[in-house]
């Protein structure tokens, strides 16, 4: 691929907003790793189970959705 080609994508990519960034992130690292190689489920579901643990045990506090989301749109 042409520089000036892959400088006007990350260009175009880094334009967006957070969640679409991570988004993009997420698809391209999709194509790096087979789910054969790395089961994200399974890694996904662990840790699921061990932050549900940490809120029951006080361990760690919850924080709203809407604050984490309005902190990463202020990203830009």
């Amino acid at each position: 691929m042409e520089t000036v080609l892959k400088d006007e994508l990350v260009k175009k990519i880094l334009s967006l907003a957070p969640m679409d960034r991570i988004e993009i992130v997420d698809k391209v690292m999709d194509g790096f790793i087979s789910n054969d190689e790395y089961n994200f489920d399974s890694v996904w579901a662990e840790e699921s189970e061990r932050r549900v643990d940490a809120v029951h045990e006080g361990t760690i506090q919850m924080i709203p959705a809407n604050e984490v989301f309005s902190k990463i749109n202020n990203l830009k």
